[in-house]
């Protein structure tokens, strides 16, 4: 081989350092219908700086952890493939999945309807992995407060407050109904194709790189 065909071969020391860096990752999750999948994934040791950035953001004060950012930097810093962000995310999830009517019988006996509208992929994020503490504790009250204002409406798609689950009140005796199915909801964007199982993995590994 020539010297010139060597020089147009050589590879970039830091393209050959990036991709020495890229781990291989087989993510295995069962979908709503219990079949077995399995995501091919690849990952990056992000370095020190995002690493411990995310680690700060897992808790933030008050055992809360700011979820939206951390798969932020998951998805722009160690997620190499499938590659994901919020905008490709939310563009991409149909029409007919971000809303969806549920009807409850409130404590009068009363058929209520409620609309449930995807909040979008960063505070879907958010919310669902919010929905216990960092502690382990439970995080209802705070949960379902969110979802009252980001996520849950009336049957006309107007914006509801937390007096509506108030006794007496149309919401009296659903909230904990209304609660499962909009966390089921939102469950079922974040789970499509793996996403969610893919981006915790990518967060369990980055974690790994800071021992």
């Amino acid at each position: 081989m020539s010297e010139k065909n060597e020089e147009q071969t050589a590879v970039d020391p830091k393209v050959l350092k990036m991709m020495n860096n890229n781990v291989p990752r087989h993510v295995t999750y069962t979908d709503d219908k219990g079949e077995k999948h399995t995501v091919d994934s690849t990952v990056q040791d992000p370095g020190i700086g995002i690493a411990g950035q995310i680690l700060d953001d897992t808790n933030i004060g008050d055992n809360e952890a700011d979820y939206g950012e951390i798969f932020d930097l998951i998805m722009n810093n160690v997620l190499i493939t499938p590659k994901y962000n919020y905008e490709i995310l939310n563009k991409d999830l149909k029409k007919s999945e971000q809303t969806k009517t549920i009807k409850l019988k409130n404590r009068d006996d009363e058929e209520i309807s409620l609309v449930l509208t995807f909040p979008g992929y960063r505070d879907a994020l958010q919310i669902m992995m919010s929905s216990n503490k960092t502690n382990g504790g439970s995080n209802f009250m705070g949960t379902l407060a969110t979802l009252t204002k980001s996520v849950i409406r009336d049957a006309q798609g107007h914006s509801i407050d937390m007096e509506f689950w108030d006794k007496g009140s149309k919401g009296d005796g659903i909230a904990i109904s209304a609660y499962q199915q909009a966390l089921e909801f939102l469950g079922g964007a974040l789970n499509k194709d793996g996403l969610l199982y893919v981006l915790v993995d990518a967060l369990q590994f980055c974690q790994t790189t800071l021992r």
